[in-house]
């Protein structure tokens, strides 16, 4: 944590030296870190990632509290939580547990640096913890008497435009010598999708980064058939929800499957990069591609046998097994999509985002699989941009009709309409991609 902190500190100097003292400072962090302090000691462990596998033996040992838990934070019950991290903990290092007196989040982590108070966000706390109340908008009674933790060991909850003045005396430690104000900003994926839509609903948000994920907004908070419990449902932001899924298999799992090629034979990595810039769907050479190279956190799947590679032929190409790895994850998308559809939560076009999204084949290919016109943008890092109107509208800079209109006029002006042709192709591949994903990894 400390050195993530000394890092923030370094980019804000950095900025106030190249640009002057900014007018405000927003956060934007992901979700499912954990650092567990002690307050008068510090900081007692680094931060729990959500690539820390350790905890899936914790979540077999708390079944029968999965359901209930999902009923009332809308998260299913999976490792990547801080809940079954702090279990995890309790049952193997005990004397961090006992010294703990604090519970934080990455959220908290900076806000207790900047204004020395734990404060997180409405959208970080649901997304991290699985003890936020989806409905209640509280701490969660349930899940904190599963955790064995009080409440009080939690960072303060607010909405995402909350505003606070940076102290005087750490401003100056950035060498800002006037009132600053820190909005407090939504997680990542959230911020990403206030950029793309200004929090409009019937928009399904795609981002194709180091995990991937799909995700609404919607009105009311909704959750899968319990016995499914295919998708997660956190708090948004003023009395809005965010339904859908991520997966831990995206742009690592593609990377991963690379790196594979390069160093069993001669393929030249970059030349592979550069040629899915060029490539186009063949669907007499291209294999199916189940991804499934990392633990994934889709609860109804067993996932630790590994990724597969299903119809190999003669004269099939690296570049088309590198193509199909990424139709392969776009297809684990579609099945939340599906389960979203299932809730009669619809969906009426898809914006997308992430280093993925900027490859042609892939912008072509999530609009015939999805059918839905499909809205792209240049702009390579869209979550800073949600946070940056996010703060224009907590600072009273804009409205939130002009957020919008602007979100409309830079963001939604390149899009691809599907052609019926391939959307019949990817109808079909998909069907035969989910057959084989449910008979081969079904739990």
């Amino acid at each position: 944590p400390q050195y993530i902190l000394s890092t923030v500190n370094k980019g804000i100097k950095h900025i106030v030296k190249s640009y002057g003292a900014p007018e405000a400072v927003v956060l934007a962090t992901y979700l499912f870190g954990l650092a567990l302090m002690n307050r008068s000691k510090g900081f007692l462990t680094n931060i729990y990632t959500w690539a820390d596998e350790r905890a899936i033996e914790v979540v077999k040992e708390i079944k029968e509290h999965g359901v209930e838990l999902y009923r009332r934070t809308g998260c299913p019950p999976i490792h990547i939580y801080a809940l079954p991290k702090i279990l995890w903990l309790r049952k193997h290092r005990k004397e961090v547990i006992y010294e703990a007196d604090l519970y934080l989040d990455l959220k908290s982590i900076l806000t207790n640096h900047f204004l020395h108070r734990a404060v997180t966000d409405m959208s970080s706390a649901s997304g991290t913890y699985q003890m936020f109340n989806i409905y209640s908008l509280r701490w969660d009674d349930y899940a904190l008497g599963v955790a064995g933790v009080d409440e009080r060991m939690l960072p303060e909850v607010v909405e995402a435009d909350y505003v606070e003045y940076i102290p005087l005396g750490i401003a100056a430690e950035l060498n800002i010598y006037d009132k600053i104000p820190l909005v407090i900003g939504l997680f990542d994926g959230a911020s990403m999708i206030y950029g793309l839509t200004g929090g409009g609903s019937n928009i399904a948000v795609v981002n194709l980064g180091t995990s991937a994920m799909i995700r609404t907004v919607i009105e009311k908070p909704i959750i899968d058939n319990i016995n499914m419990m295919r998708f997660q449902t956190y708090y948004f932001y003023r009395e809005k929800w965010l339904s859908g899924g991520a997966i831990n298999n995206a742009g690592i799992a593609l990377n991963t499957f690379i790196d594979i090629l390069a160093s069993g034979l001669e393929v030249d990595k970059q030349r592979l990069f550069n040629d899915l810039y060029n490539y186009r769907f063949n669907e007499d050479r291209k294999p199916l591609f189940l991804p499934l190279i990392y633990s994934e956190r889709i609860p109804f799947l067993k996932t630790d046998i590994g990724g597969s590679i299903i119809g190999l032929k003669p004269d099939v190409k690296a570049i088309d097994i590198v193509a199909s790895c990424i139709e392969g994850i776009a297809m684990l998308l579609k099945v939340i999509w599906e389960a979203l559809e299932d809730n009669d939560i619809s969906i009426d076009d898809v914006r997308i985002g992430g280093k993925l999204s900027s490859i042609p084949f892939v912008r072509v290919m999530l609009a015939n699989l999805f059918n839905r016109k499909t809205i792209w943008t240049d702009i390579v890092d869209v979550s800073h941009l949600g946070n940056a109107l996010l703060a224009a509208t907590s600072l009273r800079y804009s409205s939130a009709k002009q957020i919008r209109d602007f979100i409309d006029y830079v963001i939604a002006k390149n899009f691809i309409i599907p052609e019926k042709k391939y959307v019949e192709k990817y109808r079909e591949r998909y069907q035969i991609f989910k057959k084989y994903l449910y008979s081969l990894y079904s739990s």
